[in-house]
C-alpha cells in the first residue's frame, strides 16, 4: 500500500487486539527453534551513520526526495551524503531512534517538510521468517509512519513492485489503529489485502510491539504478540525483501491527509528478524 498512487480501501475490516505491558527485552538469543538473522537495537548512530545495518537513502530510485504516493510533503535527508538542507532527521538517545519530520522552509515545491528514511538494500534481505519493531507512533496530523519491505533487485534505479509488506503503517490523525497490508500482482494491476486493526490503545502514547510471520503459505501480523491478521501468502511474494523504515508527511487521500504543520517524531526502539518466529 506504501507505494500505491493512492490508498483505496474497499472495506474497513476491524481487528481488535490487546495491548500488554511495553517492556524492553533483549533480542533472544538463536534456540528456541529460531536463529537471529538481523538486529538493529540502536545502541548507537553508528548502525546508519556508517552504513553498518542501514542505509540513510531512499532507495528507490528517486535521490533523496520521495513521491511515492502523491500529496506526500517530504523530502527525506540523506545524512551520509552530506544533505544539508536541514538538520538530520536521525537521533539516538538511550537506545532509541528517532525519526523526525519538521517543517523546513526553503525547500522545492511542493515539499515542505523535511524527514528521514531507512533500508537495508544492499545490506539485508530475507525470504520467510519472524520480523519485529517496538515502536511509538508520532502523533499530531498528517504523519505517516512506516516498517515495510520491498523486493531486492540489487539495483536502487531497477525497481520492481509489487510485491510490498507494510509491517506497521499508521496515520497519525487516528491514534488507535494501523494498517497492515500485503501488495501483490502487477506494477499496472496491483492487488492489496491488508485491513486496519482497532489497537484498542493510542499507539502514540506508548511503545508497542508489531511483527510479522512469513511462510511460504502464510502471513500473520501480531500486535503486542497477539495475533491480528492472516493471509495467504499472495503468488510473487516469495522472493528476498529488504527492510524500510519512513516517515513521510501528507498525501492526497483522507487516511493521512495534509500535515497539520508541527514537529513530531517516530520514536524506535529496536528492528529484529528471525528465520522463523521465537516460541
Amino acid at each position: 500500500m506504501r507505494c500505491l498512487l493512492a490508498i483505496t480501501v474497499c472495506a474497513v475490516l476491524g481487528a481488535a487486539a490487546m495491548a500488554q505491558d511495553a517492556k524492553n527485552p533483549s533480542a533472544p538469543a538463536s534456540g528456541n527453534g529460531a536463529t537471529l538473522l538481523f538486529a538493529s537495537e540502536f545502541d548507537s548512530a553508528n548502525d546508519f551513520l556508517q552504513g553498518m545495518k542501514w542505509k540513510t537513502s531512499w532507495p528507490l530510485g528517486a535521490g533523496v526526495t520521495s513521491n511515492a504516493t502523491p500529496g506526500e510533503m517530504q523530502i527525506y535527508v540523506d545524512v551520509r551524503k552530506g544533505d544539508k538542507i536541514a538538520p538530520s532527521p536521525f537521533s539516538v538517545t538511550d537506545s532509541i531512534l528517532t525519526i523526525t519530520a519538521r517543517p523546513t522552509p526553503g525547500l522545492p515545491s511542493p515539499f515542505t517538510y523535511t524527514s528521514g528514511c531507512l533500508s537495508t538494500a544492499g545490506l539485508f534481505s530475507f525470504q520467510y521468517g519472524y520480523a519485529e519493531i517496538r515502536c511509538q507512533a508520532p502523533g499530531g496530523k498528517g504523519f505517516w509512519p512506516t516498517f515495510w519491505m520491498m523486493k531486492w533487485t540489487r539495483n536502487w534505479d531497477d525497481v520492481v513492485w509489487p510485491p510490498e509488506v507494510d509491517i506497521f503503517q499508521a496515520s497519525s490523525r487516528i491514534n488507535n489503529q494501523y494498517y497492515p497490508a500485503v501488495m501483490s500482482g502487477t506494477k499496472n494491476k496491483p492487488i492489496e489485502a491488508g485491513q486496519f486493526v482497532d489497537t484498542g490503545v493510542d499507539i502514540s502514547e506508548a511503545m508497542h510491539v508489531y511483527g510479522f510471520e512469513w511462510t511460504q503459505d502464510r502471513m500473520t501480523w501480531y500486535f503486542d504478540g497477539k495475533p491480528v491478521m492472516q493471509k495467504p501468502s499472495p503468488a510473487g511474494t516469495g522472493v528476498r525483501m529488504y527492510l524500510m523504515l519512513s516517515l513521510a508527511a501528507g498525501d492526497d487521500g483522507e487516511w493521512i491527509g495534509k500535515p497539520d504543520g508541527s514537529t513530531q517524531a517516530w520514536r524506535i526502539d529496536y528492528v529484529r528478524v528471525w528465520d522463523r518466529k521465537p516460541r
